[in-house]
């Protein structure tokens, strides 16, 4: 049980650092510098909006995730039931 809240004080901890990262003080600035720089350009007529289409790298990186979080969380249940 210790394990589990050392583990679980861990994630609490990093997760209050990504939050630091995401509130960042200088990012209107940047956004407005960025949009007054390109605000009055007209876009070239070669030039569409369109989505990026996924490879199949980026599935694999997807499915070996899913595996990775997956396999995690059951070595983590297994033990926890298993009470080591």
């Amino acid at each position: 049980m210790k394990k589990c809240l050392l583990a679980l004080a861990a994630m609490i901890g990093f997760a209050g650092l990504a939050t630091a990262c995401e509130n960042s003080f200088e990012l209107p600035r940047h956004e407005r510098e960025f949009r007054s720089q390109y605000r009055d350009q007209p876009a070239s007529p070669g030039e569409t909006t369109s989505q990026p289409s996924s490879s199949p790298s980026d599935w694999v990186l997807i499915g070996s995730g899913v595996v990775l979080l997956g396999g995690a969380v059951g070595i983590t249940m297994t033990r926890i039931r298993g009470g080591k």
